[in-house]
């Protein structure tokens, strides 16, 4: 048998897990997949494997409610996703903006890096970035800071991982009429109406 500790120094697989957000408010509702899938994206974008966004999901309920500042369930979540690193998010807004930490586990090693920005999002890409020089990689993402359609397509998506059609249908509706063409828009009202039916 493989020990663990082989499979994955050699892996370049990453877990991005949904984003703990702090206040928990209903406006703010989206960052937590939002935000997952748009760092998992921005990491993917270095050249880097990234687990599904819907397996990440699939192995975060897995794991419960289990604390994940537990060793127990890194290892856990390590061996059910085969992931060298594993990165849990956390966003807090206040009256600066927002503020994202990465909390980041490679092997047993624990690390953290913060970032502050307008948006979530904002936030998350520098956070994002500066792990990702870290470790030797660069993003390919030519938004350096992510735009309003940008937010609008991860809210979007967002809607989409926990199947709320409707909410999802209202955002592409609300788009700007200059945006509907976007290819991300377009593609995301194909995946709406595939979804309906």
């Amino acid at each position: 048998a493989t020990s663990d500790t082989a499979t994955h120094t050699t892996s370049d697989l990453v877990l991005v897990l949904p984003v703990t957000v702090t206040p928990a408010e209903n406006e703010s509702a989206w960052v937590r997949l939002g935000a997952m899938d748009y760092v998992a994206s921005r990491v993917r974008s270095s050249g880097l494997k990234v687990v599904p966004s819907d397996q990440t999901l699939h192995l975060s309920t897995q794991l419960g409610d289990a604390d994940t500042s537990n060793d127990t369930a890194w290892s856990r979540l390590r061996n059910d996703s085969g992931a060298r690193w594993i990165v849990a998010p956390e966003a807090r807004h206040d009256a600066n903006g927002w503020h994202v930490r990465l909390n980041l586990r490679e092997g047993g090693q624990p690390r953290s890096i913060e970032a502050q920005g307008n948006t979530p999002l904002s936030a998350a890409a520098a956070a994002t970035d500066a792990w990702l020089r870290r470790i030797g990689r660069r993003s390919t993402d030519n938004e350096r800071t992510p735009s309003a359609l940008t937010e609008r397509v991860q809210r979007i998506d967002a809607e989409l991982f926990v199947g709320q059609i409707a909410a999802a249908r209202q955002l592409i509706d609300a788009t700007p009429n200059a945006e509907r063409d976007d290819p991300r828009v377009r593609l995301r009202e194909g995946q709406l109406e595939f979804r309906a039916g």
